[in-house]
């Protein structure tokens, strides 16, 4: 299956209007930097990954999740590290961008700004057309390529055979990732399972 057919195959994310969309990208930056410049894995760990649009924001989050998880701290150079050494660092726009998005957050807490992308996430989630097939996929990929997606769990493929949906792309084996439900369009489902 080529990239092409992937990206037919779920309805994409819908755009929020303009002015939102640009309040939700900056929210985003900033809870990040905000994140990294208080240095708190318990903060992080309220954060859902969901809340994210942007593929790049995503890998910051998991590069934070991976420096909390290995060093206990998240700060900028830590979450650098962990970015090179995953190979991600680039995809996450490199160190000028995490130190860039650190030193232009706002004087506020993550708490001040996290409400305001869970509701950007309900707003989008509420704007999506809940027809075609309910399928779980990795929230990466949904991501990556744009999907529409609700909120995100952390599971194993083991785990998610328990849920009333189809599987897909390698959800099926024993590693853990952020999943979340997306729609399939049943006519390019049915069209990519004949091939």
């Amino acid at each position: 299956m080529d990239a092409t057919d992937i990206s037919k195959l779920f309805s994409p994310m819908p755009a929020l209007p303009e002015e939102y969309q640009a309040l939700a990208e900056r929210a985003e930056r900033d809870l990040l930097g905000l994140l990294m410049l208080w240095d708190d894995g318990n903060l992080l760990q309220e954060v859902k990954p969901s809340w994210f649009t942007s593929h790049q924001h995503f890998i910051i989050f998991l590069g934070l999740e991976e420096a909390v998880e290995t060093y206990s701290h998240c700060d900028v150079v830590t979450t650098a590290e962990i970015l090179e050494k995953s190979g991600k660092l680039e995809e996450a726009g490199g160190l000028l961008y995490l130190a860039g998005i650190a030193s232009k957050s706002p004087r506020l807490t993550p708490w001040q700004i996290a409400p305001l992308l869970q509701g950007f996430e309900k707003m989008r989630y509420a704007m999506t057309a809940k027809n075609g097939v309910r399928c779980m996929v990795r929230l990466e990929d949904a991501l990556l390529y744009g999907w529409n997606h609700g909120t995100s769990w952390y599971s194993s493929g083991v785990q998610l055979m328990n849920y009333d949906a189809p599987l897909f792309f390698e959800l099926l084996d024993d590693d853990s990732d952020w999943v979340c439900y997306s729609f399939a369009d049943e006519v390019e489902a049915e069209r990519l399972a004949a091939q």
